[in-house]
């Protein structure tokens, strides 16, 4: 057995072993994703991205992430919000600023209580499921994406969320507010993780005054007003810049036989993609959908394709459409093709037949449900 003297200084060394483990638990907060085993550790978990050892600074960083609008439209059940990771200028001194090492995740600071809205996050629109909501760190992490030099640029990232929870804009998920997000780009090596803003508002334009009147310049005019429908309700592509294939904006009307009048749209193929990144800029057209009117869907007699007589197809639920199916047609043979809903008397007019009663429709152009690479259906808008 020992003397006193020395079981009482292996006491004092035992205690200061311990004090030091405890300060070094304190100051390390360690990554409880089980994909990101292998991340760095960080003595400040509250620094943005949380618990890691990596370079943030923005402009040493060969990528952003960057929101885009045209594409961030409400689905049904869901309002969706899209980034895409783009390659940028960055500082040629800083060894971060090299687009080959790639991109293996993004990292959004997010609010915790948003956790039950987001329901899906879709990659180049396929459903993904490599992601990860904290609420510990209050980080949204979409990781494991491994995208090359080749294929970072222009990859989209989509947010699904629910469209009746308590989270349904990125003004109430970012931290950041006011519909900005505050986000961290990794490369594969995890040691770079550029911080960022994505859909910064801009800053309010100054007052000027005009010399002899001391009133200011009135504001600028308000944002446009976000899609005013969730048409057409369903898990696509349906920006109107992401195909070639559109309907031409305006209708025509035929008087038919026996008192029915011809709605005639006209399918029109741009020369190039509005967005050539978009999986959907080139596809086969299987059907178009009309956002109309429930009350008007004992007036649709029939339908006509190419002048070519076609059975009428209306839906009524989850949502009221109707539909001309069956077509299969490449972009060769779309091109200036003419498809007319053939109505009765009480419906023959857009005014009448579209949903919102303003003389005009909104349809969509879909390829064959399960189409690879993406689902397509971009949106057209057509007036009288």
């Amino acid at each position: 057995m020992l003397p006193l003297q020395q079981r009482h200084a292996l006491s004092r060394r035992g205690a200061a072993l311990a004090l030091l483990l405890a300060a070094s638990v304190m100051c390390i907060i360690p990554i409880i994703s089980a994909s990101d085993h292998v991340r760095h550790l960080l003595q400040s978990p509250t620094e943005f991205p949380p618990g890691c050892i990596c370079e943030r600074t923005l402009d040493n960083g060969a990528y952003r992430l960057v929101y885009d609008e045209s594409a961030s439209t409400p689905i049904y059940g869901f309002r969706r919000y899209c980034f895409n990771i783009e390659e940028a200028e960055c500082n040629k001194n800083s060894n971060c600023c090299d687009p080959s090492q790639g991109v293996y995740k993004v990292e959004l600071d997010v609010l915790p209580t948003c956790k039950t809205s987001l329901k899906r996050v879709t990659v180049n629109g396929f459903p993904y499921t490599a992601w990860e909501y904290n609420t510990v760190f209050n980080t949204l992490r979409v990781t494991r994406l491994n995208l090359t030099q080749t294929t970072a640029s222009g990859t989209q990232i989509c947010l699904h969320l629910k469209s009746n929870s308590t989270c349904t804009s990125l003004a109430q998920l970012c931290t950041y507010g006011n519909g900005a997000c505050k986000y961290a780009l990794f490369n594969t090596k995890r040691d770079c993780c550029p911080v960022g803003v994505a859909n910064l508002p801009p800053p309010p334009p100054p007052q000027i005054i005009v010399p002899g009147n001391t009133r200011p310049l009135p504001p600028s005019p308000p944002p446009p007003a976000p899609p005013r429908s969730e048409f057409p309700n369903c898990v696509c592509e349906s920006d109107p810049l992401a195909s070639r294939l559109y309907v031409k904006p305006t209708v025509t009307v035929t008087p038919m036989e026996r008192n029915l009048t011809g709605l005639c749209f006209t399918v029109g193929v741009r020369s190039v993609c509005p967005k050539p990144n978009s999986q959907c800029c080139n596809f086969t057209i299987y059907k178009l959908e009309f956002e109309a009117d429930a009350a008007c869907m004992p007036a649709f007699s029939y339908s006509t394709v190419g002048g070519v007589r076609r059975t009428r197809i209306i839906q009524y639920n989850p949502y009221p459409v109707m539909k001309v199916t069956g077509l299969d047609l490449d972009m060769s043979a779309a091109a200036d093709l003419d498809v007319c809903l053939v109505m009765k008397p009480q419906c023959n007019t857009l005014a009448a037949l579209g949903k919102f009663h303003d003389g005009s429709i909104t349809l969509g152009i879909f390829n064959k449900p399960g189409s690879k690479p993406s689902t397509c259906c971009p949106l057209s808008y057509v007036n009288e």
